[in-house]
């Protein structure tokens, strides 16, 4: 797949800015035929550079009737791409003559209404790329003349990088945590010398800027983003700042981890990759201190340790980049929406666990509640998403956009996922099994579960009950692997344990094999299943 990756519909010459993106093939100018077998399909069209604002205009009605024929042409399973349509040469011989910006804004609207109808379709704003550059920056009317080459070719290796993080974006494929600290930070000061009263957060400068990275963190976190505390600090005085300035924008409650103590930093990071259960390389910090950054960037060197401007006003700057390159992500599922809660309740979990004199009376205690479902088309983001981001408990580590999730149910594949509750509350979707079904045979394509859930048993009880669905369809014989990475060694023997027999081993991968003949759905007294 990855030779065919990208297959780009264009106007004009556009191969220059895709140069170093391996898997890449061009429509001619203006061809709208429809080769097979692309892993993306981007629709990338250019305004040309034409004086005449009647005949843009018109081109623009062109271009809206060609991509509606690509949208109806492409099956729902594969994934299109469209950027928006931004006038690059904004000339205009009179200022009263507002069509064409408004021609452009009705088409570029209308892609959002079809990516809303059509749910394989969509939309990334081109004006976020080319609003970084002046127009002498943008275009290179050498190149322009010469070849048709409407964007600058020295932006090639810029936009590559931007459209690339953008790919991500819709696959979910982000940073999960963001580690914070607290004086000349997320406040202005330092508390233990400047008081309550006198760290600097509010409406004057620094404060301002302070005030400003706060509610940009907050926005962070509404995209799923957790959010967590390493500072060095009295725990007591910082619990002061939360209670007394009320110029906070963040709240304690924002926090899912909290570590405020005099340990070195690397230290209390790794506790708190601990408590949430999530891996290093997941996690960015932050920190004014470059001896702290450098501290933790040695010994940690798997987490990623940005520089801190040296100065409040340049935030903005530093948190568009800051999010751009490591959280950004194209929409958002409901487990994202309560990320903050879905964390902080685990920790609580952890904590309640500690009471219980065996591991088995606290599940028992727990009341945990598995309802497994067969996927449907709204739960599609969330699986991919899962697919993307889940590691540790993942028994093949495939990764699969929302298209390559469509593809596999058209193909006949069963997609079974498990939301999961107990007494704290709703996991939400957490569990998942990829399952190609063919007459008396299955195979395992995947089986992973969310790390929120880990520790419980519930990867058992969620398998044995896809067998036992799959007993109930006359599957008679299920096969699986084990394909081990660096971060999934927990899963090497999950198959074993659960009744298959090894088939074969290579340096690669585990073959496993399961007679459901002889399987039969254990009793399931603790975890409930509705």
């Amino acid at each position: 797949m990855m030779n065919k990756r990208f297959f780009v519909f264009r106007n004009t010459t556009v191969e220059p800015l895709f140069n170093d993106i391996q898997g890449c093939s061009f429509s001619g100018y203006n061809d709208i035929e429809f080769p097979e077998g692309f892993e993306y399909y981007v629709w990338f069209y250019l305004l040309p550079f034409i004086s005449d604002k009647n005949l843009l205009t018109d081109e623009v009605s062109f271009i809206k009737s060609k991509v509606d024929f690509i949208v109806g042409k492409i099956p729902k399973e594969v994934q299109l791409i469209c950027f928006t349509l931004e006038d690059l040469f904004p000339f205009n011989f009179y200022e009263e003559n507002a069509a064409l910006q408004q021609e452009i804004f009705r088409y570029n609207d209308h892609l959002y209404q079809l990516a809303k109808e059509h749910k394989n379709l969509k939309v990334l704003r081109f004006q976020d790329f080319v609003s970084r550059y002046s127009r002498s920056e943008l275009i290179d009317w050498r190149h322009y003349y010469l070849s048709l080459v409407s964007i600058n070719p020295k932006l090639s290796s810029a936009f590559q990088q931007w459209f690339l993080k953008k790919i991500d974006a819709l696959n979910a494929v982000r940073k999960k945590c963001l580690v914070l600290d607290l004086d000349n930070t997320l406040w202005g000061g330092i508390l233990g010398e400047d008081g309550v009263e006198g760290i600097q957060i509010g409406n004057t400068y620094p404060g301002n800027c302070y005030s400003d990275l706060q509610s940009f963190i907050i926005g962070m976190k509404k995209t799923g983003v957790i959010l967590t505390i390493c500072s060095k600090n009295n725990e007591g005085d910082v619990q002061e700042v939360f209670r007394r300035r009320k110029e906070m924008k963040l709240k304690r409650e924002d926090f899912s981890c909290i570590k405020i103590n005099w340990d070195d930093k690397p230290d209390n990071i790794m506790k708190i990759a601990q408590e949430l259960n999530i891996g290093l390389d997941s996690m960015v910090f932050l920190d004014d201190n470059p001896a702290e950054r450098e501290m933790v960037s040695k010994m940690i060197p798997e987490i990623t340790t940005p520089d801190f401007p040296e100065k409040p006003y340049l935030f903005h700057d530093f948190l568009d980049t800051l999010y751009h390159d490591y959280f950004q992500i194209y929409s958002l599922t409901q487990e994202d929406r309560q990320k903050t809660e879905l964390y902080a309740k685990n920790t609580l979990r952890k904590k309640e666990q500690a009471k219980y004199k065996s591991k088995e009376d606290f599940i028992k205690e727990l009341g945990i509640t598995l309802e497994i479902r067969e996927a449907e088309e709204i739960n599609i983001p969330r699986i991919a998403q899962m697919t993307q981001k889940t590691n540790q408990f993942n028994l093949t580590t495939k990764r699969y956009s929302e298209s390559d999730i469509r593809n596999r149910l058209q193909k006949g594949y069963r997609v079974w996922y498990a939301s999961v509750k107990d007494k704290f509350g709703d996991h939400g979707i957490t569990a998942l099994a990829i399952v190609k079904q063919d007459e008396e045979k299955a195979e395992m394509d995947s089986f992973l579960l969310s790390c929120r859930i880990l520790g419980y048993g519930i990867e058992e009880v969620f398998l044995n009950q896809v067998l036992s669905l799959l007993k109930e369809e006359g599957t008679h014989t299920v096969q699986a692997k084990y394909i081990p990475t660096s971060k999934n060694g927990q899963t090497e023997n999950f198959y074993e344990r659960t009744g298959f027999k090894t088939e074969g081993e290579t340096n690669t991968e585990k073959r496993y094999r399961l007679e459901l003949s002889g399987f039969k759905r254990g009793e399931q007294s603790v975890i409930k299943i509705i």
